[in-house]
């Protein structure tokens, strides 16, 4: 009986991970962008971490073993990192049609 519940929890917790982090970027982003406020290096480097950290959460409440979590995360935080990076360059590009 507890491995049917384990299912629903485990698909939320992972579709959470995969979605969450790009909301606080996007808000980010269109901010400063909408408004013509100066980027700051740090302030990115600073959203880019809290939208990591935001999806490493959910990652850590998955209802699988520590070790298997530590794995997870270990290979969560650079892929992510690394789709964030990108995806802020797209999101500039498609939805200010401003470039590098």
């Amino acid at each position: 009986m507890e491995h049917t519940e384990v299912k629903p929890r485990l698909r939320w917790h992972l579709c959470a991970a995969a979605f969450v982090p790009f909301i606080p970027l996007s808000v980010y982003l269109y901010l400063i962008e909408r408004f013509s406020f100066h980027a700051i290096a740090f302030e990115s480097c600073v959203v880019l971490a809290m939208s990591v950290l935001a999806g490493a959460v959910f990652v850590m409440m998955l209802p699988i073993s520590w070790r298997r979590r530590a794995l997870a995360l270990f290979i969560y935080v650079p892929v992510l990192s690394a789709l964030l990076f990108f995806y802020a360059f797209w999101f500039i590009g498609v939805f200010f049609h401003d470039g590098i």
